[in-house]
């Protein structure tokens, strides 16, 4: 009974060793020649770190990584491998303080975990690590791109037109930049599989040649050699404003108006039109700023009301909802002949004597004066026709040579190299015995 209590008594020591905490026991191997495991109590997974580069950025182009395991001893031997089973040895090297670091050279292309195992006095450690990786890659291409998805030409009217790049991997990120050195952004998109829309920044009209550049976690490609070009005109608007510069006004005589329009783009022609629906054409214009002036063809006398419209090398515009009026005529010409038609003789006892002034036109207001510098008025009447008679204004006794102007909304005539006279009596002249005996006889 005594022999049965020392025997349960030593079995619960041996026990208790066996789960002390941080020793990982196993069984002694049944081959002599193999280590034993060694105490892990200070060595774990989380004693490898990764140094060079550093965990927050465990990728790059380097075939070189510096590795580090902490809480090794002097003279501990680590070696450090490529799989979990801790067989494909990748470097070794043997401890000269607490810590140790590890020089990987030649890594190939692609992921690499990282295990180790510490050894010493013919002990050693499990297989550990498996948390640190290193990617290995190689400096990014710029990405293949094609044309402006918005158009089969270098040509378009969108400002900020997008590019479609192929063969790139979903994080990629591609920049677009308006110079061969990539320096002057115009915009970016992050790839989420084979290919990426780019957009570029809100463009002004004219050429520009985009360059491309594709970043990813191993870094940045060089600037595309070969850029991508792209002419933003956009599309034609009416013009926002008419107005006539040459006359002054709308009345005129001038029979090739100035018309100035606003509102226009650079490069492209303005044409003016008679009609609201902007199909008889009299004038066009390439613009060389936002406004342009445009000299009209010779019209006919008449009322008018412009109207304008725009176009370039995407198209026309509608025809604008603005317009400006305009009204030509011509100056009045001096009448041609002046008669009188009461009294007919060429003086009288008629205070007011009318005279017909021929070679106006219609609506010209005609005068008439008592002298050949055409001051002194003495009637008036608007013509009907190319003739027009008129009533003088009491006349003061004597002889009177009556002269004319004519005028209208656009001037007035010099005075007439005609004119035609008239001798207004105030009495009957003395009648002589021979002439009574002659009417008598009669």
């Amino acid at each position: 009974m005594i022999f049965n209590k020392y025997f349960y008594f030593a079995f619960l020591l041996l026990f208790l060793a066996s789960c002390k905490s941080g020793v990982k026991v196993i069984s002694e191997p049944s081959d002599p020649t193999q280590p034993e495991i060694l105490d892990e109590t200070s060595i774990s997974s989380s004693s490898l770190t990764l140094e060079m580069p550093t965990s927050q950025l465990p990728s790059g182009t380097s075939p070189v990584v510096k590795l580090q395991v902490r809480g090794t001893k002097k003279g501990d031997v680590v070696k450090v491998f490529t799989d979990i089973n801790c067989t494909e040895l990748v470097s070794s090297v043997t401890s000269q303080s607490d810590d140790v670091y590890l020089l990987m050279e030649n890594l190939p292309i692609g992921k690499h975990f990282f295990f180790f195992q510490v050894l010493k006095n013919r002990k050693k450690t499990s297989c550990l690590g498996g948390n640190v990786f290193y990617i290995r890659g190689t400096k990014p291409q710029p990405p293949r791109s094609s044309s402006s998805i918005f158009s089969n030409s270098n040509l378009g009217s969108v400002r900020n037109p997008s590019f479609t790049f192929f063969d790139v991997n979903s994080g990629d990120r591609v920049s677009l930049f308006f110079d061969s050195l990539c320096t002057n952004f115009a915009g970016s998109a992050i790839s989420l599989g084979t290919s990426v829309r780019v957009t570029s920044s809100v463009l002004i009209p004219g050429s520009y040649t985009f360059f491309s550049q594709l970043t990813n976690q191993f870094g940045s490609s060089i600037c595309s050699p070969e850029g991508i070009s792209y002419r933003y005109v956009p599309n034609p608007l009416p013009p926002i404003g008419l107005s006539i510069i040459s006359p002054s006004s709308h009345l005129g005589t001038v029979s090739t108006p100035i018309i100035k329009a606003t509102g226009v783009m650079k490069g492209e022609v303005v044409r003016i039109f008679s009609d609201s629906a902007c199909k008889f054409e009299v004038g066009s214009q390439v613009s060389d700023s936002s406004t342009v002036s445009v000299i009209l063809r010779p019209l006919p006398v008449g009322n008018y009301k412009f109207y304008a419209n725009s176009s370039n090398i995407m198209g026309t515009s509608a025809c604008s909802t603005v317009s400006v009026p305009f009204q030509l005529g011509s100056l009045p010409v001096s009448p041609s002949h002046l008669q009188r038609i009461y009294p007919t003789s060429i003086q009288g006892f008629i205070s007011r004597p009318e005279i017909l002034v021929s070679g106006v036109r219609k609506g010209d207001l005609v005068k008439l004066y008592r002298n050949l510098n055409c001051t002194e008025f003495v009637g008036e009447k608007i013509s009907a026709g190319e003739t027009v008679s008129v009533i003088l204004n009491p006349l003061v006794p004597g002889t009177h040579d009556i002269y004319a102007t004519s005028s209208n909304d656009f001037g007035i005539s010099p005075c007439s190299k005609v004119s035609v006279r008239y001798t207004y009596l105030t009495s009957y002249p003395p009648v002589t015995p021979l002439e009574l005996n002659s009417f008598y006889r009669a």
